[in-house]
């Protein structure tokens, strides 16, 4: 109950209508629920949850941030947690490179960059979908600090391709991730240039 008042006191500071309000307060008791007896369950770990928790980790001129939505240490486990409303990404999108926002946390996690956090090398990764109809804890089947090396290798090897003044910022790089309209398509007026016929336009 006091998550589902949390919930709806968010849905009301965003201009969220009466109606609707109720409706997602219906909508959301399943998961609220869900996670409530998944927490209880993890209880015997004895881990402590750091929530919220800003990083900041520095790779040369560029600074790696994010927000981190839960990070459990315990003394048999290291989990760091996303919560997710829409569909996460797979194991295999993670081994890919194609998803590295769990294991770049957990390469900050490593090298201690969460702030009020203790550094602490992950051994589980997990995404949790919230919201839907059968809200569940998506764990990835990967070893967590082997895919948090490879991704930090990963970004460090495309800051420096990026800082080639020769290499350009791809507006659609990845095929499967294509949407119909995202926000930099305008800033890179990809309308024009798909439309284009010849010359770019000036």
């Amino acid at each position: 109950a006091r998550l589902i008042d949390l919930l709806d006191q968010e849905l009301r500071r965003a201009g969220a209508p009466p109606e609707r309000r109720a409706a997602e307060r219906e909508r959301l008791k399943i998961s609220a629920a869900a996670l409530i007896a998944w927490f209880a369950e993890r209880r015997h770990l004895g881990a402590l949850a750091y929530r919220e928790r800003k990083g900041v980790l520095a790779l040369g001129d560029v600074e790696l941030s994010c927000v981190a939505d839960r990070i459990e240490i315990g003394p048999r486990h290291v989990a760091i947690l996303d919560f997710k409303t829409g569909a996460p990404a797979t194991g295999n999108q993670v081994k890919s490179g194609l998803a590295p926002q769990l294991p770049l946390e957990a390469a900050m996690l490593a090298r201690g960059a969460f702030a009020g956090v203790p550094k602490a090398e992950a051994s589980e990764l997990l995404y949790w979908r919230f919201g839907n109809a059968e809200p569940t804890p998506k764990p990835l089947d990967v070893e967590a600090m082997a895919e948090a090396e490879k991704a930090l290798a990963a970004l460090a090897g495309l800051l420096a391709r990026y800082a080639d003044p020769a290499q350009p910022f791809l507006c659609k790089p990845r095929v499967q991730f294509i949407k119909p309209f995202a926000e930099y398509d305008h800033l890179a007026r990809r309308k024009e240039w798909a439309d284009a016929d010849g010359e770019a336009p000036a």
